[in-house]
């Protein structure tokens, strides 16, 4: 038998589409097609004030099969904290007065949003000790880290989790 397999997004869900061809021995054929719901998409807030980075981060997750919520400074980071994402991706250096830190701060406050995972993505590489002291284990330098290990840490970090 023939047998391919797709995977495709829909509705916040990832499906996992398998089909084939069987013959028989009297040389008929048979297409077989079944698709299951292999598991729903993770949901990433990316907090970043660079228009081309935010760009690049919500094209790769999104075709990596996340659904991207973005916010450009801390005030909207914290709005959208509501939408309960599975993943936070923040800079340090954000515009409105409240930096990643602050941020980072007021997720460690709340009962209801401390245990999401934070992966600080940054260009300060002196402020790793001031993440890990407010508990951040996930420091990347942006100018050192290529996206692709980026995704292989949020991998890491949302499905071991789980």
């Amino acid at each position: 038998m023939l047998r391919n397999t797709k995977v495709s997004f829909f509705n916040n869900h990832i499906f996992q589409t398998t089909y084939g061809i069987l013959t028989f021995t009297d040389n008929t054929n048979i297409l077989i097609i079944y698709t299951f719901n292999q598991f729903p998409m993770k949901k990433i807030l990316v907090v970043e004030d660079d228009p081309h980075i935010q760009t690049i981060y919500k094209q790769k997750l999104t075709q990596e099969g996340f659904e991207v919520i973005q916010a450009t400074n801390g005030n909207q980071a914290m709005e959208f904290i509501n939408q309960k994402p599975d993943l936070i991706i923040i800079d340090i250096v954000l515009p409105g007065g409240m930096d990643g830190f602050d941020v980072i701060q007021k997720i460690n406050e709340s009962d209801i949003y401390k245990k999401i995972p934070v992966l600080v993505l940054t260009n300060l590489e002196n402020k790793h000790k001031l993440a890990a002291d407010m508990g951040v284990t996930n420091y990347l330098i942006k100018a050192n880290t290529s996206i692709n290990d980026v995704v292989k840490r949020i991998r890491e970090l949302i499905y071991d989790q789980s």
